[in-house]
């Protein structure tokens, strides 16, 4: 594959439907594909989006999931 294997992947955020987006996890390998945010306002929602990283850098980033927390 073109830049060869992903290595890890890049996790942002943004609260609210017309927040920031900000980056706040990076996993250690790509073996990791989860992520728990904590700290979130009940009944506020909050949009995800991933990026995947490998030897020429990261990718570009996903579609952006809307989950409420």
């Amino acid at each position: 594959s073109a830049g060869g294997d992903v290595t890890n992947f890049k996790v942002y955020m943004a609260e609210g439907t017309g927040g920031v987006f900000s980056l706040v996890y990076t996993t250690a390998s790509a073996s990791l594909t989860g992520y728990t945010a904590t700290g979130l306002t009940p009944g506020q929602i909050y949009r995800f989006k991933v990026s995947a990283v490998n030897y020429n850098g990261e990718g570009p980033e996903s579609s952006i999931t809307s989950i409420y927390a």
